[in-house]
């Protein structure tokens, strides 16, 4: 029986090319440690050589497609930058309107300009 191969892909993750039951598998798992040994998780794919094999043929287009993800993930975080400096602005926008507004809050009353007596009612009594 041949000896395990053994390749590290980072972040406890290994392919392992075994024989098993006569058959060459090609093992992509996770590993975990327990007791200082690396032990193999349950998250991972066994495939044959013919699915293997196949992988291998799709490559081009697996790597495609990611490449194609990760324009779209840039495009989406561009719009998404426009978006917060759209709402950027108008956040500023209303600060400064609250803040002329309450600058003008803080100027003294102008006082009334009574004509007659005849005008003033209770509420404006209250007022003075």
């Amino acid at each position: 029986m041949a000896e395990d191969k053994v390749f590290e892909l980072g972040n406890d993750k290994r392919v392992t090319v075994r024989e098993f039951k006569g058959r060459t598998l090609i093992d992509i798992r996770a590993f975990y440690e327990k007791d200082g040994k690396k032990l193999p998780g349950s998250k991972g794919i066994s495939l044959t050589e013919g699915q293997f094999e196949e992988l291998t043929t799709q490559l081009q287009d697996i790597q495609a497609a990611i490449e194609s993800m990760k324009e779209e993930k840039q495009k989406d975080r561009g719009d998404k930058k426009g978006e917060t400096a759209t709402n950027d602005k108008k956040r500023k926008a209303e600060e400064e309107s609250a803040k002329g507004k309450e600058e003008t809050s803080d100027k003294k009353p102008r006082g009334k300009k009574i004509l007659s007596e005849e005008f003033i009612t209770k509420e404006d009594d209250d007022d003075l």
